[in-house]
């Protein structure tokens, strides 16, 4: 695995997998079951203009051995080809801390979700809330080609905000709806400088980056045709977000428990808190 790019943002490795276990884990990738996000869900990063991106089960593994918590979500080791990019995160923890904190003092769960962006598909501005200390993104296609699209789009470094994290009553993360569909601020944040930085989706490239920067995914061009922008990414989740929301849960009353599903689907799940990374 190689550095191409450190920033006080962002890190950019190329050549993280071997040929072989990248085939291996490209093919498992196009065997998984695949569904749409819900564009139109409560808190979704994504615009209802931004096409059709999908997503398959969520995967994690932890890194503090005394952190546990209830979840559907598959554990680490999966015995599957994600483990490959899970290993990667978890044994070269160290060289990441720069963007995402030190291991179990910061974060004590890493998430891995399958993506795939076909044309017209895109993820608009948006940043990652208090309860992740950064995300990552590995892109797992084969071949890309700068002309489709599909960048990892940052804003300037002085934009960076970071939510403190709130849950609600049923101990999910509570977000802000009232710029739901025109994000004002949002935007207001991304255009006071007007400048920023781009990263192409390289095959075999491992992107992290630290929390709180707005970010997007440029929208996939038509000419990528039948080729997806093919990615596992996830985020490294706080100690204090896993027990804030596991204190939630506890206090909610247990008829209400069937609402608000497993503490680390709902971190992991882009459908009600944030999407992939990039």
């Amino acid at each position: 695995m190689k550095v191409t790019l450190e920033t006080d943002q962002l890190a950019v490795f190329d050549d993280v997998l071997e040929p072989a276990q990248l085939a291996s884990l490209w093919l498992h990738v196009q065997g998984l079951a695949f569904h749409p996000v819900n564009l139109g869900a409560p808190a979704s990063p994504w615009m209802l203009s931004d096409g059709r991106p999908m997503q398959a089960p969520a995967a994690m593994a932890w890194i503090d051995p005394d952190a546990t918590v209830e979840d559907r979500a598959a554990r680490y080791p999966t015995n599957t080809p994600i483990d490959l990019v899970l290993e990667r995160l978890i044994n070269d923890h160290p060289r990441f801390a720069r963007w995402v904190g030190p291991a179990v003092a910061e974060w004590s769960v890493v998430t891995a979700v399958p993506w795939l962006y076909s044309a017209g598909s895109a993820l608009s501005w948006h940043t990652d809330g208090a309860m992740y200390s950064g995300a990552y993104s590995f892109y797992v296609h084969p071949q890309w080609d700068p002309h489709w699209g599909g960048e990892l789009v940052l804003a300037h470094e002085s934009a960076r905000h970071q939510r403190e994290l709130e849950v609600d009553p049923r101990g999910r993360p509570n977000e802000d709806q009232g710029q739901r569909f025109h994000r004002t601020r949002m935007a207001e944040l991304v255009e006071d400088k007007g400048i920023g930085a781009y990263v192409v989706p390289k095959p075999n490239r491992l992107v992290v980056i630290g929390g709180g920067h707005p970010h997007k995914i440029a929208r996939i061009d038509k000419t990528a045709g039948n080729h997806v922008r093919a990615s596992i990414a996830g985020f490294f989740v706080r100690a204090r977000s896993i027990e804030t929301i596991q204190r939630a849960r506890l206090a909610t009353p247990p008829s209400s428990a069937r609402d608000h599903g497993e503490t680390i689907e709902t971190i992991a799940s882009a459908e009600r808190r944030e999407r992939e990374p990039g």
